[in-house]
């Protein structure tokens, strides 16, 4: 291909899976392709890639086939030259067993990125500041919690947990395998970063957090 903004390579650290790629599970392939693409434009020096189909769909083939990261991948694009989705590999259903366009798979940590956007777009419109305590939009968080500034939650440097902790995560996890979050509601995660009695140092990936941050947000727009 002639675009040089991509290289087949995997991000630093990356492990190849040794088992067949159609053995590994299909959760999380479309996330994981979506970050994988950033990477793989980090820190590059070219102009703006012109995103096409034909581009994409080696990028596609090197997660499904190069790096075995995920059976099947479905990348979607938007840009001035137009858009479109490329797919590749196996979908997991025995009924469809390649990924097609209406193939259907976990939105995962890509609602990250989404919760982000809108904490941007509300700093913009002076709605709430990065340096604002959480307890500000949310008075029922007390503690330590209570302190910690949202753009700390949108960068993961709150110093919360990974997940929330204590009976409600249990049940979830032994009632949801395939989703541990599906039992946890607004309350739960409340109550969990209001019980956060010790905060973390430094960077520490937080679902906990960003989940927070999106009620707080919530909560701030009415």
């Amino acid at each position: 291909m002639n675009d040089s903004w991509y290289h087949a390579r995997p991000p630093p650290g990356f492990r190849a899976h040794s088992r067949p790629p159609h053995t590994s599970s299909r959760y999380g392939a479309n996330v994981f392709a979506a970050l994988l693409f950033n990477v793989a434009l980090a820190g590059d020096s070219t102009p703006a890639p012109s995103l096409n189909a034909a581009s994409l769909d080696e990028v596609a083939r090197d997660v499904v086939e190069t790096w075995r990261i995920a059976p099947g991948v479905a990348i979607a694009w938007v840009s001035p030259e137009g858009s479109g989705v490329v797919y590749h590999g196996a979908s997991g259903d025995p009924s469809h067993p390649e990924v097609e366009a209406d193939t259907h798979f976990q939105i995962g940590s890509i609602t990250k990125t989404v919760t982000g956007l809108l904490l941007a777009e509300m700093v913009d419109r002076g709605e709430v500041r990065l340096d604002e305590p959480l307890g500000a939009l949310l008075p029922e968080v007390t503690g330590p919690a209570a302190a910690i500034k949202l753009q700390d939650l949108a960068t993961h440097t709150s110093g919360l947990p990974r997940m929330p902790v204590g009976p409600a995560l249990l049940a979830a996890v032994l009632l949801h395998r395939g989703n541990p979050y599906r039992g946890l509601g607004r309350e739960h995660v409340l109550a969990a970063v209001a019980g956060t009695t010790r905060l973390g140092e430094g960077f520490e990936y937080s679902n906990l957090g960003m989940s927070v941050l999106g009620h707080a947000l919530a909560r701030r727009a009415g």
